[in-house]
Order: structure tokens, then sequence, then C-alpha cells
């Protein structure tokens, strides 16, 4: 009887200690999964970031490379263009991981602020060949500039990259809203609803930190804007900015 009552312990005892076993197993799994994600995005944002700073860079050095020390306009605004790269990267950067999100905010006319953002691309476009049409009313919005120019930059940055070669992109700021539509790849069905998710990317096409429109959601958090995207893949995709938010003085012009 005891040899038997021995048997059976010993049973019971390897099979709680199997289901014990193999609970802390899928335990410890279901917890090690967001820290193994992390540090893949981790891994991949170190990998686009070397990449991201690399092509710039190099742009620099090769224009520097003349030993007549004289550089050609075409090397100067090549220069211009890296150094102008990096420091947008910077900024994004910045913004997301040190910036503080209170900002001293000031009436600006968004359409003025959106002009000279659309000039400061035209390299850009330009060499994609790019047709960039717009209808751009006045609106006095009560906001940051940076917060603004660095929203319009990055939706901008985004329609150019992601634009096939020789088609349109219109911008339109009216009725409060801001839209910028492009004709390209589109974004697929499935990845609409991740799309301002921190380091997320739909695409490979273009590189990139994956920060753009994380950092577009988290201005309009911030005033309490609305963010919208429509898009169709093959076709295009359009961004609408809804300016209407808590304590924003928004006034029409014209």
């Amino acid at each position: 009887k005891i040899i038997s009552l021995q048997k059976k312990i010993g049973l019971v005892f390897l099979l709680a200690y199997g289901l014990i076993a193999l609970a802390g197993w899928y335990l410890a799994k279901l917890f090690l999964k967001p820290i193994r994600s992390e540090r893949e995005k981790l891994n991949h944002f170190i990998k686009d970031t070397t990449h991201e700073l690399n092509t710039p860079i190099s742009a620099i050095l090769m224009s520097l490379e003349d030993e007549s020390k004289t550089l050609t306009p075409t090397q100067i605004e090549r220069v211009r263009l890296s150094a102008n790269r990096i420091s947008e990267l910077y900024k994004d950067l910045t913004y997301v991981f040190l910036a503080e999100k209170i900002a001293p905010r000031q009436k600006y006319d968004l359409s003025l602020l959106s002009k000279k953002q659309i000039k400061i691309f035209e390299p850009f476009y330009l060499k994609k060949k790019l047709h960039i049409t717009t209808s751009l009313e006045s609106l006095i919005c009560e906001i940051n500039k940076e917060d603004f120019i660095r929203l319009f930059n990055n939706l901008l940055s985004n329609a150019i990259k992601y634009s096939n070669r020789e088609s349109q992109i219109t911008i339109v700021l009216h009725k409060n809203t801001l839209s910028i539509q492009n004709s390209g790849a589109g974004i697929a069905k499935e990845n609409l609803k991740d799309i301002f998710k921190r380091y997320f990317r739909a695409t490979d096409i273009g590189g990139g930190f994956g920060l753009g429109l994380h950092i577009v959601k988290m201005i309009c958090d911030t005033y309490g804007f609305t963010v919208t995207v429509h898009s169709e893949a093959n076709v295009g995709t359009v961004f609408e900015v809804v300016f209407v938010g808590e304590n924003q003085v928004i006034a029409k012009l014209c």
C-alpha cells in the first residue's frame, strides 16, 4: 500500500509539475512577446537610422571631394539639400523622444506657412517631375509655428516620396481642412489601421523611420485636430487634417 501510494503521489507530482511548467512557459512567452517586439523594432530603427543618415552624409562628402575647392552650383545645392535632410531627421527624432510637447502658440495664416514649405520642397518634387496643384485659402489658426511646419512637411514629404514619377500632388486648404493627395502605390486596406503607429511602415519604398505619420498624429492629438486617411491601392492616397479643437482660435479670412 505504501509503495502504491508513493507511486500515486509521484504521478500526481509529475503531472502538477508538468502543468505548472507548461503554464510558466506560456506566461513567460506571453510576457516576453512585447519586449521581443520592441527589440525588433529598435533593431530596425537603428538600421534605418544608419541608412537614412548615410545617404545625405555621403552626398555631402561626394560634393566636397573636388580638390579645386570651388563648388559648382549643383554641388552647393546637393550639400544644402543633404544638410536640410539631416536637420529634418534630427527635428523628428527630438520631437518624438526629447522635445517638450507644450509649446508657445501664436496666430498664423496657415496658407502663408504652407506656401513657404512647398517652395522649400521644390527641388525634391521637381526631381521626380511631379506637378503640384494648390488651392490655399487664408486661414488663421492659433498654433505653434514649428508644430504646423512639422505636420505639413511630414504629409508633403510622404506624398512626394510615394508618388509615381510625373504624377500630380494636390494640396487644398479649404473650410478649416488641409488635404494633400497624391497618385501612387497607395496603402493596403489592412495597413490603414496601423498607419499612425510609431515605427510602422506600410512599404519599404523610400526608406524612413516610420515616425512621420506618428508625429502628425501626435501633433493633432495635442491640439485636438482630426486627421484621416483615404487610400486605394495602385491609385493614390489623401490625408486630411481638420483644424478644429478645444480652445482653438480659427478665423477664415476669405
